[in-house]
């Protein structure tokens, strides 16, 4: 037996040889996750682990990360298996970047609204991803990671939420790096029950092979008058074929221009993040008493005199310049300019 586990009135307890198990199988698990994030963004990444501790929530040493984004993970089909992963946010800000292929340096306080968290998530869903395959080859069975939400917060007490109360857990902190861009912390809080099964996986004795037994004595053979025979030569042994491939490695290019990154497959899991999209034939302002007296027949004067194109509006930045027509029975627009491909670029990239 590699090592044991307890239960005390923290719940599981496991003792040195059943966690460095542990240790060794979140280790590895961390590094196919940095693998994961190298051809995710064509850049060198390493994620290490530095300690596992064990315990409940409030008596675990949490590193001090400053403001941080919270993961709500659950593992497997057990919706009380929950866990966290947790960022510093100028980590993620500099990792989505990246993504985006800007500078990262660039997106300096962005806030993590809707479009911003749901690209983060799906970061770290694609990191768990990774991780939860090298833990299934690591422990003989399937593992599976789920994102349930991504949350901004500032201190250990804002996410005690997103726990159970009181069920056992282990904290993993660690290292990430990439190359030339940053090097921080993170901190993972993992179900107990995970660290169960990675310690069993590792005391499990291999099963052993029966010996061989030894062959029966042959009867005598009756005498009779054959022919004699020839024994028949061995039959020659093969080789096994073994299945030899080229080893495949991500490749680690650079990307000059922020339309070829956005139109990449590594800028993919922003792809069907959606965007408004409004088209403005003018606008005007007006006096709050007259907007009061606003009714059916009003007349409201423009800005825009007649046949000047509409302004085509995404995501808050001026795109392009077009034609109203009428299409059926709706009304629609056919763009003449594109005029805010950069701006709306540096909108993704950057803070508004």
């Amino acid at each position: 037996m590699m090592g044991s586990v307890e239960q005390n009135k923290g719940g599981m307890h496991l003792d040195d040889k059943a966690l460095l198990a542990v240790r060794d199988g979140l280790g590895g698990a961390l590094a196919s996750a940095g693998s994961a994030l190298s051809g995710m963004l064509n850049r060198q990444v390493s994620l290490r682990e530095e300690g596992v501790e064990q315990g409940v929530f409030g008596a675990l040493r949490v590193p001090e990360l400053g403001e941080s984004l919270a993961f709500q993970v659950t593992a497997g089909d057990d919706a009380e298996q929950k866990g966290l992963v947790l960022l510093p946010q100028d980590d993620m800000r500099q990792v989505l970047g990246i993504l985006m292929g800007g500078d990262p340096a660039a997106m300096e306080g962005m806030p993590f609204d809707e479009m911003n968290m749901s690209a983060a998530m799906e970061v770290v869903g694609q990191a768990l991803d990774a991780a939860a395959g090298a833990l299934a080859a690591h422990m003989g069975r399937p593992v599976r990671f789920a994102v349930e939400q991504g949350v901004a917060v500032d201190s250990p007490a804002e996410f005690a939420a997103l726990l159970p109360a009181g069920r056992p857990l282990l904290s993993l902190t660690g290292v990430q790096s990439i190359r030339d861009v940053l090097e921080g912390r993170l901190c993972c809080l993992i179900p107990a029950e995970l660290g169960l099964a990675l310690a069993d996986s590792h005391s499990e004795p291999a099963p052993e092979m029966p010996a061989p037994s030894a062959p029966a004595p042959a009867p005598a053979p009756a005498e009779q008058n054959l022919a004699p025979v020839q024994a028949a030569p061995p039959a020659a042994q093969t080789a096994p074929e073994l299945d030899v491939r080229r080893p495949r490695f991500p490749q680690f290019t650079d990307q000059s221009s922020a339309v070829q990154a956005l139109t990449s497959v590594n800028a993919s899991l922003l792809m069907n993040v959606p965007l408004d999209v409004s088209i403005v034939i003018g606008k005007t302002k007006r006096r709050i008493r007259d907007i009061l007296e606003f009714g059916p027949g009003t007349v409201i004067d423009l800005d825009k005199q007649t046949g000047a194109p509409a302004e085509i509006v995404v995501n808050g930045q001026l795109l392009a310049y077009g034609d109203v027509i009428v299409i059926g029975d709706n009304y629609g627009v056919r763009i003449t300019e594109i005029v805010g491909t950069k701006d709306l670029l540096d909108s993704l990239n950057m803070s508004r």
